[in-house]
């Protein structure tokens, strides 16, 4: 099979996207390719790092961790140095270089598998119910499908989780 058969035949495997699904995957890929323009080696950076994993004793974390904040935050510190703006967006707030340190984390965990999950109507109804004392047990947090995943808060759930859903990691106001 030829280059352009494969790709004909890639085209009508992929599932259509609602015009929502399609908005979120073009900001997630306007996410990495923001970071590719400031900071062209973000990706490659952090494999290096991630690859450093168990080689010395300053490099040994958790199988459930994928490269940790702290070791990003210093990557993105340097690529500041180097000239890749640590606030792009010239906010001249001090916590802004901590905002980019996680999403630049978020975004290489999420890029390994990149994950899309959404709450079927039963289970947004079942959260709009629990109440809001009912704790998670972090160990389900340990044995998530993929390193980083994305679950945009359904409509309905927005009112409910206040701060969820309208996190503006793709710059674009919301």
């Amino acid at each position: 099979m030829g280059k352009s058969s494969r790709a004909k035949q890639e085209r009508r495997s992929r599932p259509t996207l609602s015009v929502e699904q399609a908005g979120l995957v073009t900001s997630l890929r306007g996410i990495e390719n923001r970071y590719a323009t400031i900071w062209p080696s973000w990706i490659k950076d952090l494999d290096s790092l991630k690859a450093l994993r168990g080689r010395d004793p300053a490099f040994n974390w958790p199988d459930w961790c994928l490269v940790p904040v702290g070791l990003t935050n210093n990557l993105v510190k340097l690529a500041a140095t180097a000239g890749c703006p640590e606030d792009q967006n010239n906010s001249g707030e001090p916590a802004m270089g901590l905002r980019i340190t996680s999403e630049v984390a978020a975004m290489y965990a999420w890029r390994q598998g990149k994950g899309i999950y959404y709450f079927d109507e039963t289970l947004a109804a079942a959260l709009l119910e629990t109440e809001g004392t009912d704790m998670l047990p972090v160990e389900a947090l340990m044995h998530l499908p993929e390193w980083g995943i994305c679950i945009p808060v359904p409509r309905a759930l927005e009112a409910q989780l206040p701060g969820y859903g309208t996190v503006d990691i793709c710059g674009n106001g919301k």
